[in-house]
Formats: structure tokens, C-alpha cells, sequence
């Protein structure tokens, strides 16, 4: 599903970060380079820095867990510190991995959801299919 709040790429439209992003993350590379890919790819879809946190922005790439790995190196947290607490972020997740436990966590992303205590509204679908 597309959400209102979720960002969904089609990969015909970017076959070129596609393709290069499955080779790097099969590659487990160093923290610095996993930062330097998301940022190049937000930059080359019209990202521009801003000194404001949380600031409105074209796009946003978060990495929310890879695997088991666990870290914890200053712009780069993973599994992201606040993926349990964002309903934009767990209700898809849910969809998909609804049995996932985090690194470092007792419980799934699920029961996450079911007792996600947030303002947020529940998300509604804007397009079926591409």
C-alpha cells in the first residue's frame, strides 16, 4: 500500500540507485558510506540541507533496521531510534513484517503498533497500484 504520509519510489523511475543500492547494501559497507549513499540520493532528488531539525523537506531517507546489526555512530542509529514510536512508520511496517523483532527488543513490530500510544491518525491509502 501507498500512504499519505509514506513515501513509495517506483524503481523503474530510478534503476540507477536501484541497481547501485542493492550492490552496497550486500556489501555491509562502513557507517560513513551508508550515510554518504542515503545523502547522495536525497541531494540528486532535490534534498537541500537545512540548519532547522525536523524542518519540511523534499525527501527524507531513514534507515530503519538492517538485519541484526546494531549501531550507534552519531547521524547513523540503527535500528532507528524512533521507528516504534511513529505510526507512519509501523503501521507499513507491520504490513510486511508483522512477526519482525528489532535488535535489542523483546517484542514485534505488531504488538509495537498495538500498544503505540500517538496523536498520529491511522493511515489511509491514496493509490492501489502504480
Amino acid at each position: 500500500r501507498d500512504y499519505d504520509q509514506a513515501i513509495a519510489i517506483n524503481p523503474k523511475d530510478f534503476n540507477a540507485f536501484n541497481s547501485r543500492g542493492k550492490a552496497f547494501v550486500a556489501k555491509r559497507d562502513s557507517n560513513r558510506a551508508i550515510e554518504d549513499f542515503t545523502q547522495a540520493i536525497e541531494f540528486k532528488l532535490g534534498r537541500i540541507p537545512l540548519p532547522q531539525p525536523n524542518a519540511p523537506r523534499v525527501i527524507d531517507l531513514d534507515i530503519l533496521y538492517f538485519g541484526d546489526l546494531q549501531i550507534d555512530a552519531g547521524l547513523l542509529e540503527l535500528p532507528h531510534p524512533r521507528l516504534t514510536s511513529r505510526r507512519f512508520v509501523l503501521e507499513p511496517l507491520t504490513e510486511i513484517r508483522p512477526e519482525l523483532v528489532l535488535p535489542g527488543d523483546n517484542v514485534t513490530i505488531q504488538e509495537h503498533l498495538a500498544h503505540l500510544e500517538s496523536t498520529e491518525a491511522p493511515l489511509a491509502m491514496v493509490q492501489a497500484a502504480w
